[in-house]
């Protein structure tokens, strides 16, 4: 076995990527095991490919973790524009209706909280 061959068994840890709209998690995750030469490497939740944001990658032994990383608490943040639709109800379709200013008070918004 050759000195290459050893690192990549040896490599275990865990990859945060700030992962870019256009890409699938498996487009990441293959894109690290072709830049790395180690095969066993995976992500521990799926983002949407219209979706920009952390992605953690497990490699090497570290995969094991998957199921604890997995269930473990998760927040979003998104960017909503509200009075707006269009013909695919998401940010890529083309407006149906044009765009108003919506009124919104706090009590409406923040609710009885």
């Amino acid at each position: 076995m050759n000195s290459d061959q050893n690192i990549k068994n040896i490599v275990s840890g865990v990859l945060v990527v700030d992962k870019p709209i256009g890409l699938t998690s498996h487009d990441v995750v293959q894109i690290i095991r072709r830049g790395t030469g180690i095969r066993r490497a995976g992500h521990t939740g799926t983002l949407d490919p219209r979706a920009s944001g952390v992605l953690v990658v497990l490699i090497g032994p570290a995969v094991r973790l998957s199921e604890y990383v997995a269930a473990s608490d998760k927040r979003y943040q998104a960017t909503i524009r509200l009075g707006s639709s269009t013909d695919t109800y998401d940010s890529e379709g083309q407006p149906t209706t044009p765009i108003t200013e919506p009124v919104i008070d706090r009590e409406r918004l923040v609710g009885e909280y």
